[in-house]
């Protein structure tokens, strides 16, 4: 650590970025969360894998008219070829375009603050504090929502591999098959002790069946 208290060589790679933490006005050396953290190495399907492995027609969305309508999946990546963070879906008339839209807002007011808000996760003002993760994480690593509509028609559960499946039962079988690839269902949320039940062993044979396709196929 260098006199001036920042750390040399510090930087931004890995999941956890730089984040001072302010010490109180007590002359003591301020504290920083560089010193209690390290980079965790995480491997995450892109959204190009995504498009070619569910055959959904996903697209960027860059504003509110990108969004598809009626029910569909969304991901949230730096772009196309980088590792997605987040994995969602939105069903009935105005799924996508209110949950992402509602995202978007999220996103957009808390950009908003993180320009004036304490960069110091314990300060009760923090970006850190005042908003869940995958909004801190859109706005801090600059994340894309990546969407594709999916029929409301479909069966929402789509028990076998060739079934027709909803976009709820989408967003388990990119999961899961995101589980099979990295090990991990996702860099945020997710939980390996959390994915059972019938659906979930559904979405699971899907992913499995599906990857073993595309390496044959390669």
């Amino acid at each position: 650590m260098r006199t001036d208290g920042s750390v040399e060589g510090a930087g931004h790679s890995g999941l956890i970025a730089n984040r001072v933490v302010t010490a109180p006005d007590d002359g003591k050396a301020p504290v920083f969360v560089d010193t209690l953290t390290a980079p965790l190495p995480a491997r995450a399907l892109t959204p190009r894998a995504i498009a070619a492995i569910t055959q959904l027609p996903l697209t960027q969305v860059e504003q509110r008219s990108d969004i598809p309508s009626g029910s569909g999946i969304y991901v949230w990546a730096a772009d196309w070829d980088s590792g997605i963070w987040y994995t969602g879906s939105g069903t009935g008339f105005q799924g996508l375009r209110a949950r992402v839209g509602g995202y978007l807002g999220w996103v957009a007011a808390a950009a908003g603050r993180a320009e004036d808000a304490s960069r110091d996760p314990l300060d009760e003002t923090s970006l850190a504090v005042t908003d869940v993760p995958i909004i801190r994480a859109i706005v801090e690593h600059s994340l894309t929502c990546f969407a594709a509509s999916v029929p409301d028609t479909a069966d929402q559960s789509a028990m076998e591999i060739a079934e027709p499946a909803g976009a709820a039962q989408w967003e388990k079988r990119i999961l899961m098959a995101n589980r099979t690839i990295t090990g991990n269902p996702s860099v945020l949320g997710g939980s390996a002790w959390e994915l059972k039940g019938p659906h979930w062993e559904a979405a699971d044979l899907w992913s499995w069946h599906r990857l073993r396709e595309m390496r044959s196929a390669a």
